[in-house]
Parts: structure tokens; C-alpha cells; sequence
């Protein structure tokens, strides 16, 4: 385990276990699922470079608001992995993007997933007590595949079209 604090523009603080069992346990769950993944976001998944990581949340720990936007990028994940949370404890994961606030406490074996694009907003709140373990990470897509080009075409022109024409979900 390592003790991450950011040293870039997203401040967070966080406890980072780069070997955890739970995550090879998880991450060949994502394999044997890969082909559902894939028809969901309908492109192609470079297992090879996706990215999964575990990670425990302590008193104090946190993760500022940020998006997982980055070109390769084409589906994101969030596993709880907190057994028996207490909602007094914090460390909920929040999306604050386009269509508003969503606060989701730590609930165990749970999984969101969301797709990164420039306003996919989310963080984690200051953790009050106890640990929150999590395994998140990336899907890639493989490089310069047509549906990756034609995925990130069309959620530009969504989130374009969104801001053009001032629609709000409330």
C-alpha cells in the first residue's frame, strides 16, 4: 500500500494497494465480460492497456472533482468494494455534470459505469470514518479503431448539441 497525494491539477488524497487480490479477482471478471462491455459501448476494448486500480480511502482521504476524459478512454468503472458502510462516513461518489448532482454512498459489490467525456464530472467526498475500498479504472479502446473514432464523434456532438440548445434534466 502507498499513500498517494496529488501532485496534479485534481487534488486528492488516497491509500493506493497496486497488487490487490480483489483487483486480479476483478479484472478477470472484466475479461470474461469484455464482449457485453464492448456491445454496450459498441467499440472494441484493448484489454492489454485497460486500466484497473485498488484503492482504500481513509479518514481524511478524498478524491476532487475531475473527468476521466481522455481520448482512449471509452468506458469507466466504479466498484465498491466496502462491506457494511455507514452513511455517516462519508466518501460518497458524486457526479456533478451536465445533468445535475448525484450522490451514491459506498454500497458493497455495487458497479457504475459511465462513459469519460469532457463533462463527466464525478469525486469522492471527504471520508469521516472508517475505510472505503474500491476498485475503479478505464476501458481503452484500441487504437484508431472506426467505432472508437465514431463513439467520441457522436458524444461530441451530444454534448454540443446539449450546451447549444440549454437542455436541463431536473
Amino acid at each position: 500500500e502507498r499513500t498517494e497525494d496529488s501532485g496534479s491539477n485534481v487534488p486528492y488524497k488516497r491509500h493506493v494497494h497496486d497488487h490487490c487480490q480483489q483487483g486480479k479477482i476483478f479484472y478477470k471478471e472484466f475479461i470474461k465480460y469484455k464482449e457485453f462491455f464492448e456491445d454496450l459501448i459498441v467499440t472494441e476494448i484493448d484489454e492489454a492497456q485497460s486500466k484497473i486500480g485498488c484503492t482504500c480511502y481513509k479518514e481524511g482521504d478524498y478524491l476532487d472533482s475531475h473527468t476521466d476524459y481522455i481520448k482512449e478512454r471509452v468506458i469507466s468503472f466504479v466498484y465498491h468494494h466496502t462491506k457494511a458502510w455507514e452513511k455517516h462516513c462519508g466518501g460518497e461518489l458524486v457526479f456533478d455534470g451536465l445533468y445535475g448532482v448525484r450522490e451514491i454512498r459506498p454500497k458493497y459489490n455495487t458497479l457504475y459505469l459511465f462513459l469519460p467525456s469532457k463533462n463527466s464530472f464525478h469525486r469522492i467526498r471527504n471520508v469521516r470514518c472508517g475505510n472505503r475500498y474500491s476498485i475503479s479504472g478505464w476501458g481503452i479502446s484500441v487504437e484508431n479503431s472506426l467505432p472508437n473514432k465514431i463513439l467520441h464523434d457522436v458524444m461530441e456532438t451530444r454534448h454540443e448539441n446539449i450546451m447549444k440548445n440549454h437542455y436541463k434534466v431536473t
